[in-house]
């Protein structure tokens, strides 16, 4: 069972690092939190419609592992997007037991920022997996296109690439396998 354990904004409010971490990096508003909840199968993390409301690093205790959630960059409401993005570089370059990045992004093409941040995340982390969510909106026709010109526009090997849906659980399951196979 999975649970909420706290919310940090430096080092030294992070819970202890004594089981490997993973954290979930993306946009506002990309689903961040609602894959959590689908991973979890309930709801311990806040969700919202409203972009930029995650400001803190908010971590979960999945038992064998640690999952974050990072506050989302691209949308920036509060003038603060430095401040955030200075937080989740702290968070990234100070975990010692951070072993993995899941990236999480629109089905609907990846931006510029997307991209940079994706060539920094996969070139920091060798267990980097790109997320596409909220794929149950799209015709299988439309995920394989959609893969296909995601693949190549990253460059990135087909195993690095997984299209979900936090809320209606695609490849949920094989996303957990995923961690789990990296720890």
């Amino acid at each position: 069972m999975a649970r909420f354990i706290t919310s940090a904004i430096n080092p030294k409010h992070y819970p202890p690092s004594n089981l490997p971490e993973f954290s979930l990096a993306g946009a506002s508003n990309a689903g961040k939190s609602t894959l959590i909840n689908a991973l979890a199968k309930e709801k311990i993390a806040k969700t919202s419609k409203q972009q930029g409301k995650t400001r803190t690093i908010n971590f979960y205790d999945f038992n064998s592992f640690y999952l974050t959630d990072t506050p989302g960059y691209g949308y920036d409401k509060h003038s603060k997007e430095d401040k955030l993005l200075k937080i989740i570089n702290d968070y990234l370059i100070e975990r010692p037991n951070l072993i993995g990045v899941l990236h999480l992004c629109s089905p609907h093409g990846l931006s510029e920022q997307d991209l940079e941040i994706k060539n920094y995340l996969s070139t920091r982390f060798d267990n980097y997996l790109l997320l596409l969510n909220k794929v149950d909106k799209l015709s299988n026709a439309q995920r394989e296109k959609i893969k296909a010109d995601v693949l190549k526009a990253t460059n990135l090997p087909e195993d690095k690439l997984l299209l979900v849906s936090g809320k209606k659980g695609v490849n949920v399951l094989q996303l957990l396998k995923k961690i789990k196979s990296w720890i």
